[in-house]
């Protein structure tokens, strides 16, 4: 419903066999976790071919990676990242409009402004997850 081209469900499948099925045995460009899922970033770090890219958005407690396997062997990127800067909102708008994406759905919550202080409470209890601030 957002555009992707594949989806997998971890839940019925196995991720790493899948993208290795799609990609024909070459692995991902690039991986995105989202989830802060120490399983979800090792696969991420697992399912990347040589020389490829991983971001960490989703906050994680703990993981534990294998560095030499995952990082030093395939000569990957590793970057962790909390926000997009704000030059680059437009651009990001710009697509969301351009592609009709329905990005209502990826929202969990909503809070009047007059709500903040309780919305980031809940944020850094980790207690949301996609929140948007909403005004009449």
């Amino acid at each position: 419903e957002l555009g992707a081209d594949h989806v997998i469900n971890g839940g019925e499948a196995d991720v790493l066999n899948e993208i290795a099925r799609i990609t024909h045995g070459t692995g991902a460009d690039a991986a995105i976790d989202c989830s802060g899922s120490p399983y979800a970033e090792n696969n991420a770090l697992d399912c990347v071919r040589a020389h490829g890219r991983v971001a960490f958005i989703g906050e994680s407690r703990e993981t534990t990676i294998k560095p030499s396997d995952q990082l030093i062997r395939k000569q990957i990127t590793l970057i962790g990242s909390w926000y997009f800067p704000i030059h680059e909102y437009d651009e990001i708008a710009d697509f969301i409009i351009k592609k009709e994406l329905p990005v209502e759905k990826l929202v969990t919550h909503t809070f009047k402004l007059e709500e903040a202080e309780r919305a980031f409470q809940l944020f850094d209890e980790r207690k949301t997850e996609k929140a948007v601030f909403v005004w009449e």
